[in-house]
């Protein structure tokens, strides 16, 4: 369209000083040190802690002087509270090295939301590795009083997740005491990994079952029906390492018995907020770009890459604008989101309080996947939209990560309920970072075709993600202002263009995915 490349054109200036400010100008580090005060001064930050709101509370006292306090807001409401406790997990039985005292320790990390053990829980364990496999077990009688450690294959976050989820209901509606799940994630150094599961109430129907995430008829008959009568069972993650010892102890017929201590309790409903900052649109200001991350974590690590980097990354399209004088035509909003990992619960009640109208938001701009190694961006647009990314790609961001990769399904976190109406697209643009891997361990080798990703854009991320590994010793400072600029690029060229982005059909997927990830693995030498 020859009008919009007559506007773009008229950008590129803005953009070109909007990228230089980031990477080489005043702002240069500022997305890494922001992150690192923030993490060193409140560590994590899990939804209805004193160290999430402390955490808010300085966000809320902090930007009004930068953006005005009109500018400035919270959006409060209610979440549920989960409190972890101790845990402890130690093998009894066999005596590795055949000593006793002490019992080898099993590192573990409690499911959130699970139950505790109301004292120590010690029970044989059966080692199922797929839904079908449990029901098996159960056939055999090899269930019922046991406690199940499912070691399921890695197929990727989105594929794998549904076992941390569903699987406790599963297993203690065969009567299983106890669930211990193979930690999720690519790549382990002995870290278990945590994340949010729930216990199924009522019938189970193929319907439902069939919505898990295990596909269609992924969840055997077996294990449909009434969970009213199904009893809530302790669960926690366990690191892969410690999953793979139990499972070739069991595999050579050895007796496993383990002993787990877990405290988790739910305790009062509390009140937590979402911080929004504005800069408001010039000439359409009720027409909205949102850039956001959640500012919630889980009780583990720092809460640095999972979430806030990015949210500061977000954070610094608003400050980069502000710094240098631009002024959008849109408004451009910046959003703090809190209780994502519980639910994304600030998402949810956002949507729900309707301040931000569906046929108002331009674009939904989420980093909740990490900012490591980026090479572009992850879009579901039409064509048009993509059209306009590309260009920004190839002519403000080619030297720092200008790539533009269609994904039709990315689905965000938080800004997910904007985003379908009635379980399908409504065609508004949903954007988040891409990355290139970094490391051969995130990678499957499969021998002769070379790598295959599991997470196709999400790096090395999955390494650390809900793990005490989780600190900035992981972030990259150039890296960061990299995924800033890449952003803000983007960002600004939405907010600031005639015409708000059209709502298509999103354009399909393409190229492969590994995504130009020049990756070498231990079977080819060739850039894959």
């Amino acid at each position: 369209d020859g009008e919009v490349e007559k506007a773009l054109n008229a950008l590129k200036g803005d953009l070109t000083r909007l990228v230089e400010h980031i990477m080489a100008g005043r702002a240069r580090g500022e997305a890494y040190n922001r992150t690192a005060l923030f993490v060193d001064t409140f560590g994590h930050r899990q939804a209805g802690s004193e160290s999430l709101e402390h955490s808010l509370e300085d966000l809320l006292a902090m930007l009004p002087p930068i953006f005005g306090a009109g500018n400035v807001r919270s959006h409060p409401f209610s979440i549920p509270r989960w409190v972890r406790g101790r845990e402890a997990c130690s093998l009894i039985s066999p005596l590795v090295g055949f000593i006793s005292y002490p019992a080898r320790t099993l590192e573990i990390l409690g499911l959130g939301f699970s139950v505790g053990t109301d004292g120590p829980l010690e029970a044989d364990v059966v080692v199922a590795t797929s839904l079908a496999h449990l029901v098996e077990l159960h056939m055999k009688d090899l269930v019922k009083e046991r406690i199940v450690l499912f070691d399921m294959p890695y197929l990727g976050y989105g594929k794998t997740r549904p076992f941390r989820t569903h699987c406790a209901s599963f297993a203690a509606k065969f009567g299983a005491k106890g669930l211990l799940l193979r930690s999720i994630g690519p790549f382990s150094l002995n870290s278990p990994h945590t994340g949010s599961m729930t216990y199924r109430k009522g019938q189970l129907t193929r319907a439902t079952a069939d919505g898990l995430g295990f596909g269609a008829g992924g969840v055997p008959m077996e294990l449909l029906g009434d969970y009213d009568g199904v009893p809530e069972i302790p669960a926690a993650a366990m690191t892969k390492e410690d999953a793979a010892m139990i499972h070739r102890m069991l595999v050579r017929g050895t007796l496993v018995r383990v002993r787990l201590e877990m405290e988790g309790k739910m305790e009062n409903s509390t009140t937590t907020r979402n911080v929004i900052v504005d800069i408001v649109g010039s000439d359409k200001p009720d027409e909205v770009v949102v850039v956001s991350g959640h500012i919630d974590s889980w009780d583990v690590g720092q809460g640095a890459l999972d979430d806030a980097a990015p949210s500061f990354v977000c954070l610094q399209t608003l400050l980069s604008v502000k710094a240098l004088n631009l002024q959008p035509r849109r408004t451009l909003r910046m959003i703090f989101w809190s209780a994502e990992e519980i639910g994304s619960l600030g998402g949810k009640s956002y949507f729900e309080s309707n301040l931000l109208p569906t046929e108002t938001l331009a674009i939904a701009i989420e980093l909740d996947f990490g900012i490591m190694n980026p090479s572009g961006i992850q879009l579901r647009a039409d064509k048009s939209t993509f059209d306009v990314a590309r260009w920004v790609g190839s002519k403000v961001l080619s030297s720092i990560g200008g790539q533009v990769y269609a994904d039709p399904t990315f689905g965000t976190s938080d800004m997910y309920f904007w985003l379908s109406k009635n379980g399908a697209t409504n065609g508004i643009p949903a954007m988040t970072i891409a990355h290139k891997p970094a490391s051969e361990h995130a990678a499957s080798v499969s021998g002769v075709g070379g790598p295959v990703w599991p997470d196709k854009w999400q790096g090395d991320y999955f390494f650390y993600h809900h793990t005490h590994a989780d600190t900035m010793e992981i972030l990259d400072s150039g890296q960061m202002d990299r995924s800033a600029a890449i952003i803000a690029a983007h960002a600004y060229t939405i907010a600031s263009l005639p015409d708000m982005p059209s709502r298509g059909e999103a354009k399909a997927a393409t190229g492969t995915d590994i995504v130009n990830s020049c990756f070498r693995s231990s079977v080819s030498s060739q850039c894959v």
